[in-house]
């Protein structure tokens, strides 16, 4: 089973595929120190543009939406023709969030032949408020008989700001929280809803619902629909969810936490349950565009 995992992990996602500008690839280096570092300097987050020495604007933020890696390369390349090696300055940088660096390093490691898979859930290192879990994305890739957990986004001058005193390149156990981990520790009283938002000062967009969308976008980027942190679909198109779906949400999130185990179950689960499969179109609520409904191409 273990062969068959890997196998399916080591093939692109319609998401992650580079399509034609997979020639692009060709010259790039391996190893995930020198990958991250790539796609640091070919992606800047739209909330640290001062911290990085530009000004983002409204228009360029609408690059957030650039859901799937082709258009993205497409626009980096449209921004700066160099090869994807050469690191662009800030302003020439494609304009994405935690998942955009997740999915390109993911896209990356797969054209290699290394079994990657983008990961849904929440931070609490790059949170200044203590007890605080940030909505954020990252990557697991097999090395060493092993799942590993990077993330990408955190170069040396995040790394300083956020005072990370660990390897973001092998992150240790309980630095991020996949969905399923944060909704159990809810479910436990371990940690109040509350904890898991975008921004202590937001009240809107945290708690029990939040954690139960992380839960379901991380079961969907397990079977490879890396959606965008704001996509909706089945039962999370409400706020609200029933006893029934609290259950399953338990299953779910059980199902992600021991994936390999339960590798049929979790693509099953994805494919046939109502509630959480995806039907060929999400709901999102883009910081950029705001609502809007989504035709997928999967």
């Amino acid at each position: 089973m273990k062969d068959e995992i890997l196998a399916f992990y080591r093939k692109q996602s319609p998401i992650t595929q580079p399509g034609k500008y997979v020639a692009f690839y060709k010259d790039l280096p391996e190893g995930i120190e020198a990958l991250c570092t790539i796609v640091q300097g070919l992606i800047i987050h739209y909330a640290c543009g001062d911290l990085y020495g530009c000004q983002i604007t409204a228009e360029r933020e609408r690059e957030l939406d650039t859901r799937y890696v082709e258009l993205m390369l497409a626009r980096m390349l449209g921004l700066d023709a160099r090869p994807l090696s050469e690191a662009r300055k800030p302003q020439q940088r494609l304009v994405g969030c935690c998942r955009d660096f997740s999915v390109l390093l993911c896209s990356m490691l797969r054209y290699q032949g290394v079994p990657a898979r983008v990961r849904m859930g929440f931070a609490g290192y790059i949170s200044p408020w203590p007890g605080f879990f940030v909505d954020h994305v990252v990557v697991e890739y097999w090395h060493e008989g092993r799942w590993r957990m990077v993330d990408p986004q955190m170069d040396a001058l995040l790394i300083k700001h956020n005072g990370i005193d660990f390897d973001v390149r092998d992150m240790p156990n309980g630095r991020f929280l996949t969905g399923g981990v944060a909704w159990w520790r809810c479910r436990i009283g371990e940690v109040k809803p509350e904890a898991f938002g975008i921004h202590p000062e937001n009240q809107e967009i945290r708690g029990w619902w939040l954690v139960r969308d992380k839960v379901l976008q991380d079961l969907a980027a397990l079977n490879k629909g890396e959606m965008l942190c704001w996509d909706a679909w089945g039962m999370m198109l409400r706020k609200e969810f029933s006893n029934e779906e609290a259950h399953l949400l338990d299953s779910i999130a059980d199902l992600t936490e021991n994936s390999d185990i339960a590798f049929a179950e979790l693509k099953h689960c994805f494919t046939q349950n109502a509630y959480v499969r995806l039907d060929g179109h999400v709901c999102s609520s883009s910081p950029a565009l705001g609502f809007h409904e989504v035709l997928l191409t999967l």
